[in-house]
């Protein structure tokens, strides 16, 4: 434990009077020593492998060290933004204008069926989302496991003649940023650009949709790398989570949990179908934009470029997918040092139970997450670890909350004497009692408040936040949920028997304990 109080260190760090040109002497020696290949460098060997030649290795990476690199620079050249689409010389009518309830931002429903809606905000970028309903299942001879990869095969097609690399160092080059996401229902792409940009991401939007080629050699590099980032990404938080998530629903077709074996070879193909389906019909579907512009000049720019996108009068239907929600419980061991990279030892939990979307439900299910947090680390504080607790809310296919519980050993340098990190199997006893003494337990009034009160101020906050407002209406459009509207008068309704109940379901629901030695 420290020896001094975060007031006694504020006030050392605060009262230092170090001059500037000696304090930047310090920190131009302490870069140079760090930066120096002679000087503070400890290399250190860990693997489970007995016929790694480690001096080989030594050896091999000293070489490599000393050695002085080429300088190189990659410059986009100005005209590569020549190539792409420019909108059409024909002006389209904008049919009816309004307001957004939800964001309070200008709608434009244009005579092609487009619609825009338009928030006003501050600062020198905007945000933006081009969402097209119909998702993954439209994807013709998808094979089960591949729904998780159709949104980066976007990014691997040439563009306008440029290659998939040459065309985001040319976005990045420009500030802008451009990802694509698909889910079950639908698929969007979004990003962020400088305001003085708009034409340009425009141009890039209309170039993804009218001018794209596969790119072989683009996937056959993405299977390449993405095998490598699975490897890495197989025993962090994230990666256990995603694999105990799909332990709880095994026979799901459609998993968003990412497994490169089973991504196929046609995959990049029948996605191109998909997607110039999708680009087919831009009417079905929503453009919105956060900005500092004006809301006169950007509806006189998009009366010029809404024309060039296609609109046709097919739209998408919400599919209807089945799968079933395994019940009961189950427990995994995994022996961490089979694997090169990991966060070494953990337990792990997965909660998860079918709970119909309601705004209270919603609020009481964050309630009661907030409630497990503060309960498990108060009874696993003893253990010397630290807790990290995840919730999920989904809507499609079916309505479902679950929670991620991912608990770590703490460094022993940060423990109080005494005290050592417990075994993952002593954890997990722990928190499996844990777990039934919160669940049968009862909810006081006055931490019910004071967790309602929390709560209330990062409702309001996210109220506030740009990001969060075109989250919110992006969730409205697409699955038809509102988490934004009169939130605080649904918050307010929650009871000590709603959050309880939300406990409950989740204890008696699908559970699957997932343990790294």
């Amino acid at each position: 434990a420290g020896m001094f109080s975060a007031k006694g260190l504020t006030s050392f760090f605060s009262g230092r009077k170090i001059p500037v040109e000696q304090d930047l002497g310090m920190f131009n020696r302490f870069i140079a020593a760090l930066l120096d290949p002679n000087r503070n460098l400890t290399v250190r060997y860990s693997t489970p492998f007995d016929t790694l030649d480690t001096s080989a290795l030594q050896q091999t990476f000293q070489k490599a060290w000393k050695a002085v690199p080429e300088p190189t620079a990659y410059h986009v050249k100005s005209n590569d933004t020549l190539a792409l689409f420019y909108p059409v010389d024909k002006k389209i009518k904008i049919k009816s204008e309004g307001t957004d309830p939800q964001t309070d931002g200008t709608v434009w429903t244009f005579a092609n069926g487009m619609k825009v809606v338009f928030r006003k905000t501050s600062g020198n970028l905007i945000r933006y989302a081009m969402m097209i309903r119909g998702g993954y299942t439209e994807v013709p001879g998808i094979k089960e496991g591949e729904s998780a990869f159709v949104g980066d095969m976007l990014s691997l097609y040439d563009i306008c003649g440029m290659s998939p690399m040459r065309f985001r160092n040319m976005l990045e080059a420009n500030g802008i940023t451009m990802n694509c996401e698909v889910a079950i229902a639908d698929m969007c792409i979004r990003g962020t650009a400088p305001v003085g940009k708009t034409d340009l991401l425009f141009r890039s939007l209309l170039s993804l949709h009218k001018s794209r080629s596969i790119n072989k050699e683009a996937f056959n590099y993405y299977r390449r790398c993405e095998a490598l980032r699975q490897e890495a990404f197989r025993l962090t938080a994230e990666g256990v989570n995603a694999v105990t998530d799909s332990i709880m629903c095994p026979d799901f077709y459609y998993p968003v949990t990412k497994t490169v074996e089973k991504l196929g070879d046609d995959l990049q193909e029948n996605a191109e179908k998909y997607f110039a389906s999708q680009f087919n019909k831009c009417q079905d579907g929503v453009i919105f934009i956060e900005g500092n512009l004006d809301p006169h000049n950007l509806q006189k720019f998009l009366v010029k470029t809404m024309g060039s996108f296609r609109a046709s009068k097919s739209f998408s239907v919400r599919p209807k997918v089945n799968y079933r929600l395994r019940s009961g419980w189950s427990t995994y061991t995994v022996n961490g040092a089979e694997h090169l990279i990991g966060d070494g030892p953990s337990a792990n939990l997965a909660l998860s139970a079918e709970r119909p979307f309601t705004m209270q439900n919603w609020c009481a299910f964050r309630i009661a997450t907030e409630y497990l947090r503060r309960e498990l680390i108060r009874d696993m504080a003893p253990l010397g670890q630290y807790f990290e607790i995840y919730p999920r809310l989904q809507l499609l296919p079916t309505e479902r909350i679950s929670v991620f519980v991912n608990s770590r050993p703490c460094p022993p340098e940060g423990l109080p004497a005494g005290v050592e990190p417990a075994s993952s199997m002593e954890v997990m006893s722990h928190m499996r009692d844990a777990l039934v003494r919160i669940s049968e337990g009862s909810l006081q009034a006055v931490t019910l408040k004071g967790l309602k009160d929390a709560l209330a101020k990062e409702m309001a906050a996210e109220a506030a936040d740009p990001d969060y407002i075109m989250e919110a209406f992006l969730l409205r459009n697409s699955e038809g949920k509102d988490v934004l509207s009169n939130y605080s008068t649904f918050l307010s309704k929650v009871t000590a028997e709603d959050v309880m109940s939300v406990v409950s379901a989740l204890e008696k629901g699908s559970k699957v304990e997932y343990i790294i030695k």
